[in-house]
């Protein structure tokens, strides 16, 4: 009875043990859950385009997207610690900027006051730019301090006497469509058809195209695109990894895409455009991020 007893005993305390560890790990999740994930990772792609002069050969591209005016570091320390790891030639913003709620500008004049002095800085707006008085605010503010907001049209980037095309579109619901919660994604595609149009992009020679929705790959390769780069995903917010030995992850909802949404993160291609999706800077939010940290994105130019 006494060894009955003992061995009793000892489940017990094995028990709790494992009891406590389960308790911790699973408090150590919800922390993580409701603080969301704020380490800035650098993810970098190489793009090889057809016909691309030789002095844009190995042009680095920083995106940074749907920042919702998001801080990361004390006075966006973090996030310019990863833009200065990049090693940009020019930064692209490409969309969201500032959130539908936000209240202030203060903070991200500052952070595009601090990008500028590290590389000339390009812009598209994002949904979250349509429809506000502080949307239409911000992209005046922005071009006051330098910032170039490509909407619908086309520059020549120039070095050594070659120039590379750089086109940018306003978001569909800066042209009047539906929120994203509630698109559609007809008149969605109508709207970028237009601002496509308005933009245009040059027959001849590679064209760098900035927007902000993923789900518009299409369109963006009926009109001759040759790299795209986007945002509007945020990864999927809730990444789950993919099956034991396959690489990558799939992201859980994305706006206008749904539930396990196809385009949330890297590269995707169709016909002779290739689409880099950011998964955003966004954090702190009601559906924090989970295994999805904050992302910059960096792509280096190629000859093909």
């Amino acid at each position: 009875m006494r060894r009955r007893r003992g061995l009793t005993t000892a489940a017990v305390l094995a028990g709790s043990v494992l009891g406590a560890g389960v308790l911790m790990a699973g408090a150590a999740a919800a922390t993580a859950i409701a603080l969301g994930e704020r380490r800035v990772v650098l993810t970098e792609h190489r793009v090889a385009l057809r016909g691309l002069p030789a002095p844009f050969e190995v042009l680095r591209i920083v995106q940074l997207s749907d920042l919702h005016a998001t801080v990361l570091g004390r006075d966006h320390a973090d996030l310019l610690a990863a833009v200065d790891a990049a090693r940009p030639d020019l930064v692209v913003l490409t969309g969201d900027v500032i959130d539908r709620s936000t209240s202030s500008l203060g903070p991200t004049l500052d952070l595009l006051a601090a990008l500028l002095r590290r590389a000339p800085v390009y812009a598209v707006t994002g949904n979250h730019e349509g429809g506000t008085r502080l949307g239409t605010a911000l992209v005046a503010r922005m071009q006051s301090l330098g910032v170039r907001v490509l909407r619908d049209e086309t520059i020549l980037l120039e070095r050594d006497g070659t120039t590379l095309a750089l086109a940018g579109v306003d978001d569909p619901r800066v042209h009047g469509g539906p929120p994203s919660s509630f698109g559609s994604p007809a008149i969605d595609r109508a709207l970028m058809r237009r601002a496509l149009q308005r933009a245009g992009l040059p027959a001849e020679g590679p064209v760098v195209l900035l927007a902000h929705r993923p789900e518009l790959l299409e369109v963006y390769a009926d009109h001759g695109a040759d790299l795209v780069l986007v945002g509007h995903a945020h990864g999927g917010q809730w990444r789950v990894p993919g099956p034991a030995g396959m690489p990558g992850s799939q992201g859980l909802y994305a706006p206008n895409q749904g539930l396990l949404p196809e385009r949330t993160a890297g590269l995707h291609r169709d016909r002779g455009t290739v689409m880099a999706v950011s998964r955003g800077l966004k954090v702190r939010t009601l559906t924090p991020r989970l295994n999805n940290p904050p992302e910059v994105v960096v792509v280096e130019l190629a000859r093909a």
